[in-house]
């Protein structure tokens, strides 16, 4: 009598919440079909959802109140790869399985924005951003498999489209990473999107690794495809480190789409972009960036080219923003990711409509170069230290091209920053910042294995 009675008030509730905001109702959007070859989707909006449909989504907002497990396989079976026809794509072994995690995914994110449990609501972001924490389309794709027509719901290893390409499973488990991430405690959640963008890309620089050379993604996805697993530390032999690491699957795609995910778990929508990055031959590269805030909402909108800079890149390794001990995450919000005017200026945003935005090859050497000055990194510090300011402005303008203006802007950054940790002082501010494995790069480089 007491869970009917609960289930009853659940019910009530949610109908209440949905029928308060069309705005989010209108994005409760589930894909029910694709036929072969389409580039386009069927999709069922949340007021043609049949009963059924809508009483799962009770149940696992019952669930979340309850602090109950899902009422659902975990972890997800998948489907046969040679059913499907195409072993680059993981499926979800049924239709119904697939539904249901989605409809997981969508009560999460109800039943924290009903009960208050981030600071932000689902209502403070666009119509557009709200698809990409309401709708199934970051989930996976509906696929019908050549010959049988069968339908199944896919993700792609790497994948550069809409859709993650993790198979998902409990959100609770991505926000209580978030609440607590395993490696220093340190709570990911900010009191804005914003700081919560900062804290997670610092998580990215410290504790990511990039799948190396050799490192066979396809395998490693279908022996660990669930979300859960890239939040879990792995044995990556190719690495030849003496220690278990956070690896994605793929490069930039993985990564990006592991910062959505875990974005996503918390209400707040990050889109993954195609970005064409030119490459020092001049062909044009394809790569995966992200975009936060793109709608111009109510904080400042974030644009990052090459997701990979954030945790890859020798240019912007172990930044030093200022005042002292600033969050590492800071610069890279501010200069790694940039914002939409900052994006324009470094870079082109282009027509094609499955892209984003277009670097040159001098274009992004520039911005990296430019880059790494600006955060402060571990290296521009030691440049700075061997050079001093007439040396260092001199080499940024003959050897790299820099403006005057420019050059000066790059030097200014690092000295704030020598002089801040110096407590004014810039040749203590040198030794508290490089020397020493008690240094602020020396415990960096300690903590995270990324100076071997």
């Amino acid at each position: 009598m007491c869970e009917l009675f609960r289930r009853l008030i659940w019910s009530w509730r949610l109908s209440l919440y949905l029928a308060s905001k069309p705005r989010v109702r209108a994005q409760l959007r589930f894909e029910i079909d694709r036929p072969q070859g389409s580039q386009f989707g069927t999709w069922l909006s949340y007021d043609y959802w049949p009963s059924a449909w809508k009483a799962r989504l009770t149940d696992f907002c019952m669930a979340y109140a309850q602090g109950d497990p899902l009422p659902i396989a975990n972890p997800l079976p998948l489907a046969d790869l040679a059913a499907m026809g195409d072993s680059s794509r993981l499926g979800y072994r049924s239709v119904e399985l697939a539904r249901d995690t989605y409809l997981a995914q969508v009560a999460h994110a109800l039943w924290l924005d009903m009960t208050g449990g981030v600071p932000w609501r689902l209502e403070d972001w666009s119509d557009q951003e709200l698809r990409y924490l309401l709708s199934s389309q970051v989930c996976f794709t509906a696929y019908r498999a050549f010959p049988t027509n069968s339908l199944y719901y896919v993700v792609y290893a790497g994948s550069r489209t809409e859709a993650t390409e993790n198979i998902l499973g409990d959100p609770r488990v991505a926000r209580a990473f978030l609440l607590n991430e395993p490696e220093q405690g340190r709570v990911l959640i900010g009191t804005t999107p914003s700081e919560t963008g900062q804290r997670l890309s610092e998580w990215f620089h410290d504790y990511l690794w990039h799948n190396p050379a050799g490192f066979a993604a396809h395998d490693f996805h279908r022996a660990h495809p669930l979300l859960n697993d890239r939040l879990l530390r792995h044995n990556v032999p190719a690495l030849s480190l003496p220690f278990l690491v956070y690896v994605t699957t793929a490069g930039c795609g993985s990564a990006s789409s592991l910062f959505a995910d875990l974005l996503r778990s918390v209400n707040i929508p990050v889109r993954k972009v195609i970005n064409v990055i030119e490459s020092f031959a001049g062909t044009e590269e394809y790569h995966s960036g992200l975009v936060f805030d793109w709608q111009g909402g109510a904080w400042t909108g974030r644009y990052l080219l090459h997701t990979d800079d954030l945790y890859t890149s020798s240019y912007f390794k172990d930044p030093a923003p200022t005042p002292k001990n600033t969050g590492r995450g800071v610069a890279l919000w501010d200069q790694v990711w940039l914002d939409p005017t900052g994006f324009g200026a470094h870079f082109s945003y282009d027509p094609r409509a499955e892209i984003f935005g277009k670097a040159t090859s001098p274009q992004k050497v520039k911005y990296w170069e430019m880059g790494h000055w600006l955060v402060s990194s571990a290296n521009a510090v030691q440049i700075a230290r061997s050079t001093g300011r007439e040396g260092t402005i001199d080499f940024l303008q003959r050897e790299r091209g820099f403006t005057p203006a420019e050059a000066e802007t790059c030097w200014s950054q690092v000295e704030a920053s020598v002089l801040a940790y110096g407590d004014g002082d810039m040749a203590l501010g040198y030794q508290r910042l490089l020397d020493g494995p008690g240094s602020r790069h020396g415990e960096w480089c300690g903590r995270t294995g990324k100076c071997t």
